[in-house]
């Protein structure tokens, strides 16, 4: 639902924006190496200034509404 409402109240020059943002989550969602890096930054593992960070400042937020879509 959060997908609809984002798209639906998004001005039309961010459609596209908030369209591909959404698909990289899914893919991101479907893609079994991601495990490995979320364990490695929750470790301290991740080196700063990694495609993870890059990609998801705020990866803790992405990775909790990730599980609590699942749930």
């Amino acid at each position: 639902m959060d997908f609809y409402r984002e798209l639906g109240t998004a001005p039309l020059d961010r459609a596209e924006a908030v369209l591909r943002r959404w698909w990289c989550e899914a893919m991101l969602d479907t893609d079994p190496g991601l495990k490995g890096v979320e364990q490695e930054i929750r470790e301290g593992r991740a080196g700063v200034g990694t495609a993870a960070e890059d990609v998801f400042p705020n990866w803790a937020d992405h990775v909790a509404k990730a599980r609590a879509r699942r749930e």
